[in-house]
């Protein structure tokens, strides 16, 4: 019974053996059939970069501005009447010329006031003729008497009166000059060519002097009212008045000049404003109206112009460097003009750059790129 308990136990270790020889020959061969697997290579990102390189530009400012008029004036009676006569152009939205009678208020009074001046200044002309002949009777009564010396008193050439008669004949022909404005003031007339705004009388109106009469805006002399900011102000320069302008509405364009700059901040905007005189537009552009203005500023040496597409919201530009890495730099534009910017360069010793087209957030600095480049610049194509 022992015995076939050990036999039984020397055949179970013998087969024992056999399969586990047999695995292990069977997993080798498998082993020298399968290939190594090569190590993964890594697929580098693609960027879009456009080839840009550092030059000078000039500065273009933009901005939006208002028509108005230049000269806005608010008629007012100088007089007191009634309203006898009121032009049939005497409308608000009406065009009219400079001189152009409005309305008249009636002048009989003011004809009367003048005649009475006049009648004055006759009068004392007639006196002072009468003073200076005296004088001269009495100036030659007193060398024929032979008397040395001169008079006791100046009454005695007539020398006060002649004075109080010289006195009165200026008198009365400032009155007559009063008199004759305020009868010329019967007629109300446009003080320059103009339209107008509001009318604020009719006929058969009573006025008192002072009274508001009309609203008048010049047509033939408009400007344009534009603000800007600290750094725009900064790219026009000190020389503003010599640069042109260009004023644009749609499809139509004129060329203004900048004409004077304010001398202080805007209370709301806390901006500079800068006025435009726009050139004789034939009546294409009216008060009210809204337009764009580009001035020319001044010229920035070795600057670089991008499209805007290269720089993310918080102003960060990328750019791939010598090595095709991932590198950016953080700044505000200089200015921009027609979906461009003109930032300083990174480096100031390199002259060409290759600026990523549209950025990633995901981008990591000194990453390792696989750049494409896009030999036409944007602005240019």
């Amino acid at each position: 019974m022992k015995k076939m308990t050990i036999k039984k136990l020397l055949v179970f270790v013998g087969v024992t053996i056999l399969c586990a020889g047999g695995v292990t020959l069977l997993f080798a061969g498998i082993k020298d059939e399968i290939p190594a697997l090569e190590p993964e290579k890594r697929v580098l990102r693609p960027v879009t970069v456009i080839g840009v390189t550092v030059a000078d530009e000039t500065a273009r400012i933009q901005a939006f501005g208002q028509v108005s008029p230049v000269w806005t004036a608010r008629l007012r009676s100088r007089v007191a009447g009634r309203i006898v006569r009121v032009s049939d152009r005497f409308q608000p939205g009406a065009r009219v010329v400079k001189g152009e009678a409005l309305m008249k208020i009636d002048d009989v009074d003011y004809v009367a006031a003048r005649d009475g001046a006049r009648t004055r200044v006759a009068t004392a002309e007639v006196a002072l003729l009468k003073e200076m002949e005296e004088r001269s009777q009495a100036v030659a009564g007193w060398e024929r008497s032979g008397i040395k010396g001169s008079p006791g008193s100046e009454l005695v050439f007539h020398d006060p009166q002649l004075k109080a008669a010289r006195a009165e004949v200026a008198a009365a022909k400032s009155a007559l000059l009063t008199a004759e404005r305020d009868l010329a003031a019967t007629i109300v007339t446009a003080p320059f060519n103009g339209e107008i705004v509001t009318r604020r009388i009719s006929r058969g109106d009573s006025l008192f002097a002072g009274d508001d009469i009309a609203m008048i805006n010049s047509v033939d002399r408009l400007e344009v009212k534009i603000f800007l900011g600290e750094d725009k102000e900064r790219m026009v320069g000190d020389d503003y008045l010599e640069k042109p302008v260009v004023i644009t509405r749609g499809e139509d364009q004129w060329e203004g000049r900048l004409v004077r700059r304010a001398g202080s901040l805007d209370s709301k905007t806390r901006l500079r404003a800068y006025f435009v005189a726009i050139p004789d537009s034939g009546g294409t552009l009216l008060p009210g109206m809204f337009v764009d203005v580009s001035l020319t500023g001044k010229t920035l040496k070795n600057v670089l112009r991008l499209p805007e597409s290269v720089q993310t919201r918080d102003n960060t530009i990328w750019y791939v460097d010598g090595e095709d890495r991932l590198a950016s730099f953080t700044c505000r534009p200089l200015f921009n003009w027609a979906g461009t910017i003109v930032v300083a360069p990174p480096d100031a010793s390199m002259l060409n750059f290759r600026m990523v087209k549209n950025p990633m957030a995901g981008f990591i600095a000194n990453e390792k790129v696989a750049p494409v480049k896009v030999e036409v610049a944007p602005w240019k194509g």
